[in-house]
């Protein structure tokens, strides 16, 4: 255990990768999310083609796609993140579809339709009334994470499965802050903001250049603490979009999946460049590389050289690549070894084995009437390497929450109600949509 042990202590020399101003940023410890008064246990699905047995009577309702084996599963959380939240799932028997680029264009139109109208209930007079979503905070997000030696309660690459949450204004007025810099444990710090978060989106923002435009996306904002702290964005790549109904265009589907192949690419140039990592973009995210195995870093003159050579690059971001790389170290055997039979240890100190991303759709305004057709809407993309959570939203004065599914109210009569009826206004909505 003395080498897992030193682990939090070196993690430390990573804040150096912060840029100045982000240990200001305010983040939440803990937000608190309703609970079911009898939550199964959890257990890893090791067969998402088995999905029907995985979440029962959980699924609220399959909705098919024309000409299509897959189908979008609309599925009520065991563990939910807020009190109005769904989660839509690519169902299938036959694939397991991870990534945008896996899903047939029909589908992924099913899915962004689907998603299109949580945010239409949430501006709906009669809907925001009756639920009472006035003020609240919308964000539609889902993670691309290959985290199974991390995590043992999912299986590896994740079944493409998107959240839609609604934070109620009296959620959003509960936040406490806190500035990152007072966040004592390292792991958790790095948790709510990765420490590659920044340097990443700028090896984005290159790789992306001259792209969006054709794609009728805004420009990337600038990736500075400052803007997140005064405009209480969540970290990450910022890509303004024209408005809600985006997602309903074949626009909207051409960025996601350009999104994902760029950073996939991105991913496999800059790892092979600073590590023993083939550069293999495609169907195996880990090259040869297996589970519990990581690459080893190479000597810095030839880390160097190979940066030099990714022709997209600017020399900038190439030295600020070759600062990080000086503060990597490799996972020795025994360190491996330790944290492979600790499944918590390897959680927090382990970093991820592949291209790790969340994508949020989300809004600064807060919901009610007219939200829909008036909000602004940005895309944010939040590259992950450290960072043991997905999703970590802007709540309240926030930057980034963790989401506590554990210390909140039991749902009685009354939210179980109001659970239930958002949800089926929700399923009337989607079934009436193509």
């Amino acid at each position: 255990m003395h080498e897992v042990a030193d682990l939090p202590k070196s993690h430390d020399r990573l804040d150096q990768l912060y840029p100045a101003g982000a240990l200001d940023l305010p983040v939440a410890l803990s937000v608190s999310a309703p609970r079911n008064l009898h939550t199964p246990r959890e257990y890893a699905n090791l067969d998402p083609l088995l999905y029907r047995d995985y979440y029962g009577t959980n699924i609220l309702a399959e909705l098919s796609v024309t000409g299509e084996e897959e189908r979008v599963a609309v599925i009520d959380k065991a563990w939910p993140h807020s009190l109005n939240d769904i989660m839509l799932l690519v169902a299938s028997d036959s694939h397991r579809r991870t990534h945008v680029e896996h899903i047939p264009d029909p589908v992924l139109a099913r899915l962004l339709n689907a998603a299109l109208a949580y945010t239409a209930m949430a501006s709906d007079e009669q809907t925001v009334r009756r639920f009472d979503l006035d003020g609240g905070r919308l964000t539609i997000g889902w993670n691309c994470d290959p985290t199974r030696d991390r995590d043992g309660g999912q299986w590896w690459d994740k079944t493409l499965h998107w959240h839609l949450n609604l934070y109620p204004r009296q959620t959003q007025a509960a936040v406490t802050t806190t500035p990152l810099r007072d966040i004592t444990d390292v792991s958790v710090r790095h948790a709510l903001v990765d420490p590659f978060s920044y340097l990443a989106q700028q090896v984005l923002r290159e790789a992306l250049e001259h792209q969006l435009p054709a794609l009728k996306a805004g420009p990337i904002l600038p990736g500075d603490p400052l803007l997140d702290i005064e405009n209480r964005y969540p970290v990450g790549l910022k890509i303004p979009l024209p408005g809600w109904d985006y997602l309903g265009t074949p626009q909207c589907r051409d960025l996601l999946r350009m999104l994902h192949t760029t950073t996939l690419h991105a991913y496999h140039q800059i790892s092979s460049a600073l590590t023993d990592h083939p550069a293999v973009p495609g169907t195996n995210a880990r090259g040869t590389y297996g589970i519990w195995e990581r690459p080893r870093l190479r000597l810095p003159a030839d880390a160097e050289q190979r940066l030099d050579r990714i022709e997209w690059l600017s020399p900038e971001t190439g030295s600020s690549l070759l600062r990080a790389h000086a503060l990597l170290r490799d996972v020795s055997p025994r360190q491996m070894q330790t944290l492979r039979s600790n499944r918590h240890l390897a959680a927090r100190f382990l970093t991820l084995a592949g291209p790790s991303y969340n994508i949020t759709f989300m809004s600064p305004d807060p919901t009610g009437l007219e939200f829909h057709d008036q909000a602004r809407v940005l895309l944010v993309l939040q590259p992950k390497v450290f960072s043991y959570i997905g999703h970590t939203p802007a709540l309240g004065t926030s930057v980034a929450s963790i989401i506590n599914r554990r210390i909140g109210p039991i749902m009685g009569s009354d939210l179980l109600e109001h659970r239930k009826s958002l949800q089926h206004e929700f399923l009337h909505r989607v079934s009436t949509t193509p």
